[in-house]
């Protein structure tokens, strides 16, 4: 686990290179993505888990304080087919995303899949990056339905 003095730094450097002011409210929520990032939170998933170290906190600001993370390339917002609110992860290698139709879990997929395979040449695109959402059931919804239906 990196230090908070490591994670100070990251989003220091960050916040400069992009013209932003550095804030505690921003450093809790890069704290606390830093921790759960990977889990793919809401918003409001985040304003809950930063609350208690600033209770002064509003919703509005953790929109704000994500933008702004989004911004610095520290996170990546995610616009999951099939759900209503975007999500946030740590910004990390190339994947893309499986999300389960039964329980709504969103699952990291590592696949290197070649923008080829996708848009087959010739095309008049410049392709700077792409994402594929997979759908279907995780394992633990696929054994309850397959349970079900025995």
């Amino acid at each position: 686990m990196k230090t908070n003095e490591h994670k100070d730094e990251v989003i220091a450097r960050a916040m400069e290179s992009s013209g932003q002011r550095l804030t505690r409210q921003k450093t809790e929520v890069f704290y606390y993505m830093q921790e759960n990032g990977m889990r793919h939170p809401t918003a409001e998933d985040v304003y809950f888990g930063v609350k208690a170290a600033v209770p002064s906190i509003s919703l509005g600001t953790v929109y704000n304080c994500l933008e702004a993370l989004v911004a610095c390339k520290l996170l990546n917002r995610l616009t999951i087919a099939g759900t209503t609110t975007h999500r946030y992860e740590m910004r990390s290698r190339e994947h893309h995303h499986f999300r389960c139709i039964a329980c709504g879990k969103i699952l990291d997929v590592d696949a290197t899949i070649p923008v080829g395979k996708v848009m087959p040449e010739p095309h008049d695109f410049e392709v700077t990056e792409f994402h594929l959402q997979l759908s279907g059931y995780c394992p633990d919804c696929k054994e309850k339905k397959n349970t079900r239906s025995a």
